[in-house]
């Protein structure tokens, strides 16, 4: 078959492009995939790397390169993960330092000493006033013989204590024992009930107070050595025994009639003494202190019958 020149000038125009050759690999290459340089290059991503300019290994460089899942930057460092600080380094949860050491709720400083409560001292105190018969309350030993009959035998109050003794009609029948208290506020009697505190009352210790209201009251007398003293004999016939007083500052009232019959002494450093019940004092009234006053106002042919004697450089004395 024979072509015209034309014809072949034509065909050899249209296969130009077809042809190939063969690189040092043995590889055919087409010249227009030699030629294909901004393929084959694949020069931005594999960093000058490819041996050939052969496309298809060099175009592998996604995988080669492997950027984004090689460096898997963010995954391996995993920085905030494996550093984990909050986490792993717990601080604040891992000192535990409150809940931990726990040392305001073991050391318990309130309840273990039982502030509210007794301290030893206290708890001792109390057990010595129970022992004598009385309540312990607010640092106060108490003697309730309120009722007719009750605390019969002698009212003892704990050394060293503050006491308050109340007792009315027959009770405190044996008296009263306040010589080695802290203090003593007695009451004996009340008005309309008779026979309250038949036994002596004596006092020491800082302060004594002696009330003896009810008929009949404090027969037996009442002495005091107490620094601060005060005996009140305002029911009728109360008092009959012989009252006395030492101290510093002693204070004796007879104002019931026929009280303190036995007659009064004081020798604190500042005595009074005052009759002013009707036939009060009838017996001998004396008065040895720094100073002393004593009046005898009651009236009645026994009042201060028996004389009063005063020894003292500033007395005022009937």
């Amino acid at each position: 078959m024979q072509f015209s020149p034309g014809l072949l000038s034509l065909l050899a125009v249209l296969w130009a492009p077809l042809a190939c050759s063969v690189n040092s690999s043995g590889l055919p290459v087409s010249a227009a995939g030699a030629a294909g340089g901004s393929t084959g290059s694949g020069g931005m991503f594999q960093a000058g790397g490819g041996t050939s300019t052969n496309e298809t290994p060099s175009l592998g460089g996604t995988q080669s390169t492997g950027g984004a899942v090689g460096a898997g930057g963010m995954t391996s460092a995993g920085g905030a993960t494996s550093a984990g600080g909050t986490s792993t380094t717990g601080g604040m949860q891992s000192s535990g330092g409150t809940a931990g050491g726990g040392w305001a709720m073991s050391s318990g400083g309130a309840v273990g000493t039982g502030g509210e409560g007794l301290d030893a001292g206290s708890s001792v105190q109390a057990t010595n006033c129970t022992s004598k018969g009385g309540q312990y309350l607010s640092g106060t030993c108490v003697f309730d013989c309120s009722a007719p009959g009750t605390c019969a035998g002698l009212v003892t109050c704990p050394i060293g204590q503050p006491c308050r003794i109340s007792c009315v009609g027959t009770s405190c029948g044996q008296g009263i024992d306040c010589t080695n208290a802290a203090s003593c506020d007695i009451t004996c009697g009340q008005v309309g009930v008779a026979g309250a505190c038949a036994g002596p009352v004596a006092c020491g210790g800082s302060q004594c107070t002696v009330v003896c209201t009810g008929p009949g009251g404090c027969k037996g007398g009442v002495s005091s050595t107490a620094s601060k003293t005060q005996i009140g004999c305002s029911g009728v016939d109360t008092c009959a025994g012989v009252v006395s007083c030492g101290g510093d500052q002693c204070e004796i009232t007879c104002g019931g009639e026929r009280a303190c019959a036995a007659g009064a002494n004081a020798a604190a450093a500042t005595s009074s003494i005052r009759c002013s019940g009707v036939n009060s004092c009838a017996k001998r009234v004396t008065c040895s202190a720094s100073t002393c006053q004593v009046s005898c106002a009651g009236g009645g042919d026994k009042n201060c019958a028996d004389g009063v004697f005063c020894y003292s450089a500033d007395a005022t004395c009937p």
